[in-house]
């Protein structure tokens, strides 16, 4: 029962083309999941870019901007600090009911 939590399943390539090749696999598994656990399935084309940035992060830990949270050892992780400043706390998703 990992799965019952998630609401979505999302099939991610960096063309139509690559999305076009994946999809019949990727429908087997939406569909198993959508019957037995309620999820939506979507397709978006995606870049490297948050990748790339993860990549980099050893080398900024001191600042690692506002796209990444980083707890060193025995750091405490509080609600906060997945929200930046200015914004409020997202209101939680509905979840559909199997």
């Amino acid at each position: 029962m990992k799965y019952k939590h998630y609401r979505k399943l999302c099939l991610v390539g960096f063309s139509q083309e690559e999305l076009d090749s994946c999809r019949e696999d990727a429908m087997k598994v939406a569909n198993f999941c959508r019957e037995r656990f309620g999820m939506e399935y979507e397709e978006t084309i995606g870049t490297t870019q948050l990748a790339d940035a993860l990549m980099g992060l050893s080398a900024a830990q001191e600042n690692p901007g506002d796209e990444f949270v980083v707890v060193g050892p025995g750091g405490e992780i509080t609600a906060e600090m997945f929200v930046r400043p200015g914004e409020g706390a997202p209101a939680p998703a509905a979840r559909k009911q199997a």
